[in-house]
């Protein structure tokens, strides 16, 4: 039991880490986006779906 909570804990801890590192990442793309690079669109956009695929992932 307890070395479950531990996992758990860890595994909390990363999602925390990986949440501030997205949101990091969210605002300086939509810095570069308001300065209207398409690549950077583009990039943000294939970004954000993958972050979304995973999220569900670790959802299930």
């Amino acid at each position: 039991m307890k070395h479950e909570f531990l996992t758990n804990k860890i595994r909390y801890r990363q999602n925390s880490i990986k949440e501030s590192l997205v949101k990091q990442y969210v605002i300086g793309m939509s810095l570069s986006l308001r300065s209207g690079s398409r690549c950077g669109k583009i990039f943000f956009l294939r970004f954000a779906n993958y972050l979304l695929e995973k999220r569900g992932a670790l959802n299930e």
